[in-house]
């Protein structure tokens, strides 16, 4: 018997961290799940194939957004969007300052109250959307053109993404730049 079986015994709810395949079958919700490739400039595209597998089975969430150094709330919502991911920040009670020189370096921007009211928008915005197929397997991702995404779910939402700086026309809408869209199709 191995851990997870033991603590599946337990009637507890499992998150783990990562998330590899062999954990799927006794965990709920994964966190710091690979959202990208693997920065070898040998691919065009990414798609998110792991979470097309996963979506409507696994809760899940990328990295905290707060410690993933450099993207803005716009980027961070496409993604979440496009990945079918929920928010997930790291928080602290101290200033980052005070824990600068100690063996949590690493978190550089955990003070909660800097991140509050980011965060509340970001979970806020977020869960407008994903909450509509958090129980749905996504079905289809599809590049339309560079910088625009197509991702439909088996429940008949498709969400369109738009990453471009100007705005683009698919499937008979026009995407304003660095949005995105929901629509419901019958399937």
């Amino acid at each position: 018997k191995n851990s997870f079986e033991t603590l599946v015994e337990t009637d507890k709810q499992l998150m783990v961290s990562g998330g590899d395949y062999y954990a799927l079958q006794y965990v709920s919700d994964i966190i710091n799940m690979p959202m990208g490739h693997n920065q070898y400039y040998i691919v065009d595209e990414e798609v998110p194939f792991y979470q097309m597998l996963i979506h409507g089975c696994v809760g899940y969430a990328g990295d905290s957004i707060n410690l993933n150094g450099g993207s803005d709330g716009t980027d961070t919502m496409l993604r979440l969007l496009e990945f079918g991911a929920a928010p997930h920040f790291t928080f602290s009670f101290q200033e980052s300052g005070q824990i600068k020189y100690s063996g949590l370096n690493n978190m550089y921007a955990t003070q909660y109250e800097n991140w509050l009211s980011q965060a509340g928008a970001i979970y806020h915005e977020a869960n407008t959307i994903l909450s509509q197929v958090s129980n749905s397997f996504m079905v289809n991702h599809e590049i339309m053109m560079p910088g625009v995404r197509k991702v439909t779910y088996d429940n008949g939402l498709v969400i369109y993404i738009n990453r471009n700086n100007e705005k683009k026309e698919v499937d008979g809408m026009v995407l304003p730049a660095r949005s995105y869209s929901v629509k419901e199709v019958a399937l």
